[in-house]
């Protein structure tokens, strides 16, 4: 009788162990999960996805962490497409960008931008430096993206900023 105590608090240890890595593993396997795929195809990357893995990341697990860790490990991957490891990186970018990690931003949009320059690394690259001021730099990506871009509404920001950051506070 003596021994069903320790072989029972072995059980509900192990059984303890194996709850929390399926809890840990499926807490993130939704939103993140599309991503992952999404960002297997040959379309561009999927905002709409990146807000939902911030969303449910920052309101349901009160951390990035872990989805940033995700990411990170396909963008290191050299096994992995190399448009699949920038979209990986352009993910983590924006999900910086949107926890206010300027520098971590433009680290890693810079690191899928030496991969595959696409217009969302370039479109993204030119954001960030506009978002922090740097409005010369800006120019130079957004000019960029405009000749990479084929969308008409993207074309048309891209002008809007660029006409913008045209505009000095002395000629208002």
């Amino acid at each position: 009788m003596k021994y069903t105590r320790p072989r029972a608090q072995l059980f509900y240890s192990l059984l303890t162990i194996v709850l929390t890595t399926t809890l840990t593993v499926s807490i993130f396997a939704g939103p993140l999960e599309d991503l992952h795929e999404a960002n297997t195809s040959e379309e561009r990357l999927d905002l709409d996805l990146v807000y939902q893995v911030f969303n449910d990341a920052i309101l349901t697990h009160l951390t990035l962490d872990p989805a940033l860790d995700e990411l990170r490990d396909i963008a290191e991957n050299a096994e992995v497409s190399d448009r699949t490891r920038a979209k990986s990186y352009l993910s983590m970018a924006h999900l910086y960008w949107r926890y206010g990690h300027f520098d971590s931003a433009i680290e890693v949009a810079d690191k899928a931008i030496e991969l595959v320059e696409t217009t969302d690394g370039t479109l993204l690259k030119a954001r960030l430096l506009d978002a922090q001021g740097l409005r010369g730099d800006a120019v130079e990506w957004y000019q960029k993206t405009l000749e990479l871009t084929q969308l008409p509404e993207e074309q048309k920001f891209i002008r809007i900023r660029l006409a913008m950051i045209d505009v000095q506070p002395t000629n208002v």
